[in-house]
């Protein structure tokens, strides 16, 4: 029997104008042997086991992502999966999984899709996020998609819990799990996930 793909769009850094980005890059600091995607990414595959097939693109220019990259890159990574893919998508790799489901038209429609930390940001309210900004709100996102899981923390840094609660009015019928003390989800392993994930093991 054939592997079940799963796919993980790890997150990164996007920006209103070039501007930005260049003004960003001279106010941080220097990072080495930094990697953009935390521990429980690399480890998925070792935790799902051998009935599972994790894809981790590296995402291009993660550091100043454009939306109609990662749109060409997603759709080769689901293009060699092989099977209808499990999603998971990570900070800015959730909004772009959001985006990109309520949004193209007649995409493939994943087995399930996983939302971790996902920001929340429209066009009209917040330009912050560059053309990863949605045009309207993502009700079309459950209408493409049977089951939804979003998993966020109450003392995420970056993402804002009331992120979640735009989402839950665009997706009332969204398996919802919230937590307290996990930040933006960089911790080494992620049990949930992973048994959330291995509950769809055909």
């Amino acid at each position: 029997m054939a592997k079940q793909p799963v796919i993980i769009i790890h997150g990164g850094s996007c920006w209103a104008s070039y501007k930005e980005y260049l003004a960003d890059l001279k106010n941080s600091g220097f990072a080495v042997n930094f990697l953009p995607q935390p521990e429980w990414h690399r480890e998925l595959q070792t935790n799902l086991g051998s009935a599972f097939k994790v894809l981790l693109p590296a995402m291009p220019n993660w550091q100043n992502a454009k939306y109609a990259e990662w749109k060409i890159w997603f759709e080769k990574a689901v293009a060699i999966a092989g099977r209808t893919p499990i999603l998971v998508g990570h900070s800015l790799g959730a909004i772009f999984l959001t985006k990109y489901f309520s949004e193209t038209s007649r995409p493939v429609k994943p087995k399930r899709l996983f939302l971790v930390s996902a920001p929340y940001a429209t066009l009209a309210e917040n330009r912050d996020f560059g053309d990863f900004a949605l045009k309207r709100p993502p009700y079309r996102l459950s209408q493409t998609i049977k089951t939804i899981h979003f998993y966020q923390s109450t003392d995420d840094p970056i993402v804002a819990a009331e992120n979640l609660n735009r989402y839950r009015e665009c997706v009332p019928a969204a398996i919802v799990n919230l937590f307290k003390n996990r930040g933006h989800f960089t911790q080494g392993r992620f049990p949930e996930l992973v048994k959330d994930i291995k509950s769809l093991q055909s």
